[in-house]
Order: C-alpha cells, then structure tokens, then sequence
C-alpha cells in the first residue's frame, strides 16, 4: 500500500513538471481543439487566455490586467519583427527583477492591431501573457466571459451600472494603461482593487482583516522573480458592487512584495460581471452578467 501511495505522488509529481515544461504546447492544443476564435476568450484553470498572431504566426497567452507589460516567448517569431530595446526594473508579487525588453512591429491582438508595442521575454516555463498596455489598447474596451470587444458602446446594454476606477498610465499618450484600480466598498469601507485576472480568485488580499484572522498555511507561489513560499490566510469580504452585495471568501497574502493595492480583483469577477471601460469620458461600469457571445 505505501508502495502504491509513493507511485502515485511520483507520478503527480512527474506530470506537474511536465504541465509546466509543456504549458504553451498543451494551452495552444487546447485551444485548437476548442476551435477558439482571434476575438474569443478561453478559461483555463480559471484564468482568461487569448490568441495573438505576431508576423502571420499564431500563438496563446494569459489575458492579465494585472501585469503592466506583456511578455512574448520572442523566438518563436520573426526577428527582423522583434529589436532589443533596453532594460528595466519590474516589481513581482515575489520580488524586483530586471528584465529586457523589446519593440516589435506590430501584434494582432482580438480585433486590434497595435504597431510599434514594447514587451518583454518570457523566461523558462513561462507562459505567454498579454498585459494591460495592450488590453486596453482602445479608448473604449468591453471585456467578457467570451472576449474582448473594442467597437462596443454602453448605451447598446441594460442593467449597467457606474463605478470609480482610476487607472495609472506608462507615458502621457492614451492608451498606454498600466493599471486598472477599482474604488469599491468591502467590509463597509472604500478600498482600491486593481483589476488582476491574471489571478483567479475573485478577491485577493494583501494584508490582513484583523476581525477574520484565520491560522496561516503555506503556499508555493511562482513569478518572473522566481519562487517563493508564503503564508496565506483564509478570510472573509463584504464586497459592495453597485446595487449587489457579495460576501467573498478569498485569502489574503502579507508577505506579498510591494502591493499595488490592498486587494486584487481576479478573473472571476467575469462570471458575474462583464465590464466596460470609456477612457476617454473617464466613465466604467459593470453590466450583469446576461451577455452572451457577441
């Protein structure tokens, strides 16, 4: 029976690393195999991927608000399409790193083509991600469950609803967003979320409610800074969305470096609300979740 138990962890064991080593091939075949459209969004594990084409060449990356850069696995593409563009210093949940960047000519991304964008490379087991300089790439931008619109007007859906956003920019020409921060009541107080769904969770936070404290566990996190392991607490949240009140259990992580915010709104937040982003009036909104595919 022991011998049993110890093949099986192995084996899960061997298939985790594998999942890992073979990330972009799996997502890319999933993605085939779903038939998943260039204006289409597609859940995995929770978390909004998407395809891009770079030089006629197609591939699959994680949609996060959250990251302010968009990292790309350059080789796979056209180098007379891709130049060095210096470096820079990137803060991760786990820590600062340096990491180089590049210009390239021009992405089809959704309905979008964005010419002369600035990402970085992915590192060893990472996955493509498309990040919020490109997400918002628009003046006005929907984003759903079921994809990413940018010829979309509020006016067009019902049960929509105005809520505070601020948002933080790369440089002085729109749409060069970097964050995206919600100003929403949770626990009867306004606090900022910044719109992550490159996390999962509907709610994450980053330090802790003294009144819920829970006992910690531990957690092995990974980002672009490496590994680490962290305490991670079980709490409770009150959160206030326009006319809906939603009591949230999501875990909290002090240790995380350098939050942006007090708390992150992840990819789940789709599952109820779809959202729409007017930049140029400086007006967003959550619509209830009654839209299909468009």
């Amino acid at each position: 029976m022991k011998t049993l138990i110890k093949l099986i962890i192995i084996l899960a064991l061997l298939l985790f690393i594998l999942s890992i080593l073979f990330r972009n091939e799996i997502l890319n075949y999933v993605a085939k195999r779903n038939e998943l459209k260039s204006n289409e969004l597609m859940f995995i594990a929770g978390r909004p991927y998407a395809i891009f084409n770079i030089g006629g060449k197609n591939d699959i990356a994680l949609v996060d608000t959250g990251a302010t850069q968009s990292k790309i696995d350059l080789g796979k593409f056209n180098p007379a399409l891709i130049a060095p563009h210096g470096n820079i210093n990137v803060n991760t949940p786990l820590g600062r790193t340096n990491a180089s960047i590049y210009k390239v000519v021009d992405m089809n991304f959704m309905t979008r083509h964005i010419s002369n964008l600035t990402v970085s490379k992915t590192k060893k087991m990472q996955s493509n991600t498309i990040g919020s300089p490109e997400i918002f790439s628009a003046q006005e931008v929907l984003i759903t469950k079921n994809g990413i619109y940018y010829d979309k007007h509020i006016e067009e859906f019902k049960n929509a609803f105005e809520v505070p956003v601020t948002y933080t920019r790369s440089d002085d020409k729109l749409p060069k967003i970097r964050s995206v921060i919600y100003h929403l009541e949770i626990n009867g107080e306004i606090q900022q979320a910044i719109l992550d769904t490159g996390i999962k969770s509907l709610l994450t936070g980053t330090t802790l409610n003294s009144h819920n404290k829970t006992l910690p566990f531990f957690s092995v996190f990974r980002a672009s800074s490496g590994l680490a392991i962290k305490k991670v607490y079980h709490q409770t949240a009150t959160l206030k969305v326009g006319p809906d009140i939603l009591n949230v259990d999501y875990k909290s992580i002090p240790g995380w470096n350098a939050p942006r915010a007090k708390y992150y709104l992840g990819a789940e937040i789709l599952q109820h609300y779809s959202l729409f982003f007017n930049f140029n009036k400086n007006k967003f909104y959550f619509i209830k979740n009654e839209i299909k595919k468009i």
